[in-house]
C-alpha cells in the first residue's frame, strides 16, 4: 500500500541547470499543488533525482508510465505527459522552486491549472490524533436532488489518518484516491498527469458525510454519503444492449493507416471478438487496455481478436491517430486493432453505433462469439483501485473468453 498523503508518484531525472544567481533544483522529495480555484488546491508529491538523462516515471500502485522528451533550460521546464495529451511547464524560480501550469490540450488550449512545486523537507507521518473514521463502504449520491444526480459506492481503507480508496459509479471509477482525515472530515485526491480529481468531505455524523468533488476546472459536484454495506449499483451487463431490430453489431472506421476496417473483413471471420469502445483520454480505458493487452497475448493464438473503437476529443483524424499511437507506445503488448471512430461526445458516439441502445460510458466492451452473436455488453470498467470488484471482473471475463473460445 502507498503510504504517502497523495497517490501520485512522479520521478524526474534531469540535468542540474542552476546558474550563479539561481538556486539549483534540489534532489529529493517535492511537494506540488494544482490550483482548482483561488481557494482550492489539489496537492500531490514527486521525487526529483538529478542525473545525465532526462526521464519521468509516473508511478501509481503497480503501474509505471515512463515519460521522455523532457526539456530543461537554465530557467524553464517542459514535461509532456504521455499517454495523455497534456503538459506541465513553467519556470524555475531563483530560489529553486517550480512555478507554471498544467495544460490539458485535449480539452482545448485554454484548459490551464496553475502549478507550483517546491522541495519537501518535512517527513509525513501517520497521526495518532482522533480523526473521522472514513473506513468502510458508503452509499454515495453525487449532485443529490438535481437532474444530474447519480449513485456511487465509496470504499475506503484507513490507517490512522491515512486513507486509500475510490468511488465506484455505473460509468466507472476514479482510480486509487489517497489522502488523510482530521476530526472534521477527510480529503482524498488523484493527479495522474491527465486528470485532476479532488474530493473534500465534511463529517455530519459518525455514519454520514457531505462534500464537494472537483474534476479539474470543468466540473463541480456535491457529495452526500451514508454508511451502507448492502447498497449495490445496477449490474454493468444490464445497462447497454442492442436495439430492437438489430441482431448483429458492425463497424466500419478508419484504422491508424487511414484505411477503412470492417467487422466483415476476412481476418475477423470465425473469431471470438472483443469490441472496445474507448478513448485515449479516459483513465478507465487505460486500465481496461492494459487488461486487454494481457488477454490478447494469452488468447490470440486460440482465435481472439480485439478491436478498439476510439472516440477522441479532437475532430482531427491525424491528431487522433497520434494520440492512439502514443497510448500504444506506452502499454506493452497493446498490439490489437485500433480504429478512429469519431469524437468523444456520447450522443455522437451513439449515432456512430446506431445498433446500440446508447453509449453510456467509456469504456464499454462487447463480447462476440465466432458466429457474430453479441453474448455480453459490459458497461464501464472497474480498475485496480476498486480491489475486489476488479478481481471479480478479471475472473468473469477470463471465464467467458474460455467458454467462447471452446465453443
Amino acid at each position: 500500500m502507498i503510504k504517502r498523503i497523495w497517490y501520485f508518484g512522479l520521478v524526474i531525472v534531469a540535468c542540474n541547470s542552476g546558474d550563479g544567481n539561481r538556486e539549483p533544483l534540489a534532489s529529493g522529495n517535492w511537494h506540488a499543488e494544482l490550483e482548482i480555484t483561488n481557494e482550492v488546491q489539489l496537492p500531490f508529491s514527486f521525487h526529483l533525482t538529478l542525473g545525465d538523462d532526462t526521464l519521468i516515471s509516473l508511478r501509481h500502485a503497480n503501474e509505471i508510465i515512463y515519460l521522455n522528451n523532457i526539456r530543461f533550460t537554465s530557467d524553464s521546464f517542459f514535461i509532456p505527459v504521455d499517454p495523455f495529451d497534456s503538459e506541465i511547464k513553467g519556470t524555475i524560480t531563483p530560489d529553486g522552486q517550480m512555478q507554471g501550469q498544467w495544460q490539458d490540450y485535449s480539452r482545448g488550449n485554454d484548459y490551464i491549472l496553475r502549478f507550483h512545486a517546491w522541495p519537501d523537507t518535512i517527513e509525513k507521518r501517520n497521526s495518532n490524533e482522533a480523526v473521522f473514521d472514513a473506513g468502510g463502504r458508503w452509499h454515495t449520491i453525487f449532485d443529490k436532488g438535481k437532474e444530474t444526480e447519480y449513485n456511487a459506492i465509496a470504499q475506503f481503507t484507513q490507517a490512522g489518518n491515512q486513507i486509500t480508496g475510490t468511488y465506484l459509479t455505473e460509468t466507472g471509477d476514479y482510480g486509487v484516491l489517497i489522502g488523510e482525515a482530521d476530526k472534521d472530515g477527510f480529503t482524498v485526491g488523484r493527479f495522474d498527469g491527465g486528470h485532476a480529481y479532488l474530493f473534500k468531505h465534511q463529517a455530519e455524523t459518525d455514519s454520514s458525510f457531505t462534500g464537494t468533488y472537483w474534476s479539474g476546472i470543468h466540473s463541480v459536484e456535491s457529495i452526500f454519503a451514508e454508511r451502507d454495506d448492502r447498497f449495490t449499483l445496477r449490474p454493468p451487463d444490464s445497462l447497454t444492449f442492442l436495439k430492437e431490430g438489430y441482431d448483429r453489431f458492425s463497424f466500419a472506421f478508419p484504422g491508424l493507416d487511414g484505411d477503412t476496417v470492417r467487422m466483415t473483413d476476412k481476418r475477423f471471420l470465425n473469431k471470438v471478438m472483443i469490441v472496445q469502445i474507448m478513448g485515449t483520454w479516459c483513465p478507465n480505458c487505460l486500465d481496461e487496455s492494459i487488461f486487454f493487452a494481457e488477454l490478447y497475448g494469452r488468447y490470440r493464438e486460440r482465435g481472439l481478436e480485439i478491436v478498439a473503437l476510439c472516440f477522441e476529443r479532437t475532430p482531427e483524424l491525424e491528431r487522433s491517430i497520434k494520440n492512439v499511437n502514443r497510448l500504444r507506445a506506452r502499454i506493452p503488448g497493446l498490439d490489437y486493432t485500433f480504429l478512429i471512430a469519431g469524437q468523444s461526445d456520447k450522443d455522437a458516439a451513439s449515432r456512430a453505433l446506431p445498433m446500440m441502445s446508447r453509449v453510456m460510458a467509456y469504456p464499454t466492451a462487447l463480447y462476440i462469439d465466432r458466429n457474430g452473436n453479441v453474448r455480453k455488453i459490459h458497461t464501464a470498467f472497474s480498475g485496480p483501485g476498486t480491489g475486489e470488484a476488479y478481481d471479480n471482473l478479471r475472473k468473469e471475463t477470463i471465464s467467458l473468453l474460455e467458454k467462447l473460445l471452446d465453443e
